[in-house]
């Protein structure tokens, strides 16, 4: 009898390992496995840099990527629930635009992410709004804007043209077409914003002209050669 209360003490009294993502470094308690905590603060995008302000609410990791890092993790610049937040600092980083939110359901399920890094002279960025949500940036004037859906499903109207973009479809945004977006819960995209003077200069060179305006199908199968390349290149991110 002796022996085993003497086990039964040993045992009580080792450590236990704390759990993943345990908050504050300490046992499951403060936010313990229901994602992370960001406090509002200046985060580092890369070696000296620093933007952006991060909300201080409670973000869970969308199911889809539980367990991994989410693209362009280490260039979080918009991390928050609050839409009015989310439109402003998304705003600075692309273009001034509506953003509404359809119902209880959706303002419920809003969790805005934007990552964004700068590559040559090109801008690559990760955006998930976690809800259903309408966007209206009107014409883009100043760039196009390549989107390539991650997950979930986005109806895309520019121009004239309306495409349904997806995991077999990405879309490319004329800047000289009125833009609106409806993103379902749940998509996810990787955008690269391409200067429009600098792709100007491009079809310059390559056509020995100026280029005429741009209005074009934005829809892009990346089951075809071309797209699958393009879906290829962006896995690399």
């Amino acid at each position: 009898m002796n022996t085993r209360a003497s086990r039964r003490r040993r045992l009580s009294t080792r450590r236990r390992p704390y759990p993943l993502y345990a908050g504050n470094g300490g046992p499951a308690g403060d936010g313990a496995l229901c994602g992370f905590r960001r406090h509002r603060h200046s985060l580092p995008l890369g070696p000296g840099r620093a933007v952006g302000a991060m909300d201080d609410e409670t973000l869970s990791d969308p199911p889809r990527l539980a367990g991994a890092a989410l693209p362009l993790a280490r260039y979080a610049v918009v991390a928050t629930r609050d839409p009015a937040l989310a439109r402003e600092q998304i705003g600075r980083l692309f273009c001034p635009h509506g953003l509404i939110l359809p119902g209880s359901e959706a303002a419920a399920r809003f969790e805005a992410r934007h990552h964004s890094a700068a590559f040559g002279g090109l801008t690559i960025n990760f955006v998930s709004y976690g809800a259903r949500v309408e966007i209206d940036p009107g014409c883009l004037d100043r760039f196009f804007l390549l989107q390539i859906p991650l997950a979930g499903s986005a109806l895309v109207r520019s121009g004239r043209h309306e495409t349904l973009a997806d995991s077999r479809c990405a879309t490319l945004l004329s800047p000289a077409l009125p833009t609106r977006m409806v993103w379902e819960a749940g998509c996810e995209k990787l955008i690269v914003l391409v200067p429009r003077g600098l792709l100007e200069e491009h079809v310059v060179r390559v056509l020995d002209r100026l280029p005429r305006p741009f209005d074009f199908d934005p829809a892009i199968d990346l089951r075809c050669p071309r797209g699958a390349a393009i879906l290829s290149q962006a896995r690399l991110l």
